[in-house]
């Protein structure tokens, strides 16, 4: 698996995405910052799952799982959220081995208690009949916690992220408790076009859609490759948020550079940076060239949006890469918003 884009990405959608989505500010953060004051999350070595907890779809994926009370389906981010600081994401990708993928995540963790993590609890278990871990551990932003949880088999793997106040013991329990609940079905019937919040015209390029790894889609050339373990693939990713002001958009894309260089894609010239109208809509563009593994690549990112939506887009030419590069700022220019 491809360590730099699973990990940019994760930590781009987990963290960037709950800042203003329509929800009124938390203020029940208090100034204990104890972090060894954390209760412990009580997750046993077996995890049997009932079916019959009212559980829902969520859209655009396999998963069902019970809506904890008082928190929102926002569908466009697959997310259960009950405020900014308190929710459970969801990430699944079929074709992928949960196997493979795992140790990219332990590592992501190793390199975030290098960055100030603080973890209270680290475990494997057996969610149903699969392989799980979870990790709960101190945020790196003050009084906030973070559980993260991933389980699945050789044909998939799921990723969910929990956010909440640490001295919230009622949402910790509430999102402990939805863990428990989660089940696969590999037959039910998905929508994909429920995550979807734009319109893209490819008619005019060599891209074509390649899958979805829930609410993001992938573009390749031909459709063909695997854009999750190939790291030298020309791609497009695309990824629907809510929408959020001007100055969030210009936030989130610049957000994703100090992310790309901890990856080890640090720009190698000047980044471009500028406002862009597409559409009638507002953008923030940034564009930079970039070297990984010693091969050169081309970055563009893009986040645009209306009052409808934000739509995130991300291209990245490894072949041919002048001809690629324009081509990927050319399919930027026909996106709209739904």
């Amino acid at each position: 698996m491809n360590y730099i884009k699973t990990i940019i990405l994760f930590l781009f959608i987990c963290n960037l995405t709950s800042c203003d989505v329509k929800q009124k500010p938390n203020k029940n953060i208090t100034s204990d910052n104890d972090t060894q004051s954390a209760p412990a999350l009580n997750i046993p070595d077996k995890v049997e799952v009932n079916k019959d907890k009212g559980q829902i779809q969520l859209p655009g994926t396999h998963l069902f799982v019970s809506q904890p009370e008082g928190f929102k389906l926002l569908p466009e981010m697959v997310r259960l959220q009950k405020s900014d600081d308190v929710y459970i994401h969801f990430v699944e990708t079929f074709g992928v081995s949960y196997y493979e993928k795992k140790p990219d995540v332990m590592k992501a963790f190793d390199d975030a208690k290098d960055l100030g993590l603080i973890p209270y609890l680290q475990k494997e278990f057996k969610l149903g009949d699969y392989d799980a871990f979870i990790i709960y551990g101190a945020d790196n932003k003050p009084y906030l916690d973070q559980i993260v949880m991933m389980f699945g088999d050789n044909d998939f793997s799921v990723m969910i992220a929990g956010a909440l106040i640490r001295n919230d013991n009622k949402s910790k329990q509430q999102i402990a408790d939805a863990l428990q609940t989660i089940y696969v079905d590999k037959s039910a019937k998905v929508d994909y076009e429920s995550l979807s919040n734009f319109t893209i015209d490819l008619s005019k390029s060599d891209f074509k859609f390649n899958r979805n790894m829930s609410s993001i889609f992938y573009y390749t050339k031909g459709g063909a490759g695997d854009p999750l373990n190939d790291p030298f693939l020309d791609q497009i990713m695309v990824m629907p948020l809510p929408a959020v002001t001007y100055e969030k958009r210009v936030e989130f894309a610049e957000d994703v550079l100090p992310r790309y260089a901890r990856s080890g894609m640090t720009p190698v010239s000047e980044v471009s940076r500028k406002e862009v109208e597409i559409n009638g809509m507002k953008g923030y563009e940034i564009t930079f060239d970039t070297n990984y593994m010693n091969k050169p690549m081309k970055v563009y990112i893009l986040v645009t949006g209306d009052n409808k939506a934000t739509i995130s887009y991300t291209g990245m030419a490894n072949n041919d890469i002048d001809k690629t590069f324009k081509q990927i700022e050319q399919i930027s220019k026909t996106l709209k918003s739904k």
